[in-house]
């Protein structure tokens, strides 16, 4: 939200989102060091086995596609920028705001005006070019998956790793 503020008012520059980010990490490390402690003290090796270790086939094929999913996005959001945007305006729009330190209202291209996952792309690039912002995306999606599967394990348990591979194959429905 501090990052669209800032975008809103024109006032976009790596100084003023250094200091976003400066200011996120002071504000989470006391939760960072609580749950990096909780972590240490609680998380047994069990845990992690169970959750690595699919008890039925379907359990083993969606782990299975979800890791192949997440290791292709890993190695795109890694790759060298060629200068197209395979996304519609997934980069074009973020580029554009950096360039004029916020946003415009232009003709040739559509910008709607709540940000939403732009500004994800608006940090990363501010911060450090293409590579960072397609890495911050990639990171959001991990996120996402397994937190879609946290949820879907205390709603139904065993759908965990279905959950994953739906959010992680959602580009794929969405592209075609």
């Amino acid at each position: 939200l501090v990052l669209f503020v800032l975008a809103y008012f024109r006032r976009v520059s790596f100084g003023n989102v250094a200091g976003v980010a400066i200011l996120m990490l002071v504000v989470s490390l006391p939760s960072l060091r609580e749950i990096c402690d909780r972590w240490r003290g609680g998380l047994r090796p069990e845990t992690w086995r169970a959750a690595f270790r699919p008890r039925a086939d379907l359990d083993w094929w969606a782990l299975a596609l979800t890791s192949v999913f997440f290791a292709l996005g890993l190695v795109q959001a890694l790759a060298p920028p060629t200068g197209m945007d395979t996304g519609a305006y997934h980069f074009t729009i973020p580029k554009v705001i950096l360039q004029e330190g916020g946003l415009v209202d232009r003709d040739d291209i559509w910008i709607h005006k709540s940000g939403g996952f732009y500004m994800v792309y608006l940090f990363g690039m501010t911060l450090g070019g293409e590579i960072l912002a397609k890495l911050f995306a990639f990171l959001v999606s991990v996120v996402t998956a397994f937190l879609a599967s946290a949820v879907s394990e205390r709603v139904r348990p065993g759908a965990g790793r279905l959950a994953a591979l739906i959010v992680a194959t959602t580009p794929v429905s969405v592209g075609f």
